[in-house]
């Protein structure tokens, strides 16, 4: 996974998502991309899991509500 994280021009907080199987090799549960993880959060304003059985609506209200947060 290549990732680039750049402060926004304005200062204000950006979104970040990760998706990932449940139980595969990516899964950071069984440690994928630990140490990125760890700095990442350690930074995040909001931590959020969403389980494979809620739709994309859920997601888009979590992250349309989290704007509030820029």
């Amino acid at each position: 996974m290549g990732r680039i994280i750049r402060p926004k021009k304005d200062g204000g907080a950006a979104a970040f998502f990760i998706v990932y199987v449940k139980d595969s090799s990516e899964d950071p549960a069984r440690g994928a991309h630990e140490s990125f993880l760890t700095e990442i959060m350690d930074l995040a304003i909001e931590v959020r899991h969403f389980e494979n059985s809620c739709d994309a609506a859920e997601i888009l209200d979590w992250y349309i509500d989290g704007k509030m947060f820029r």
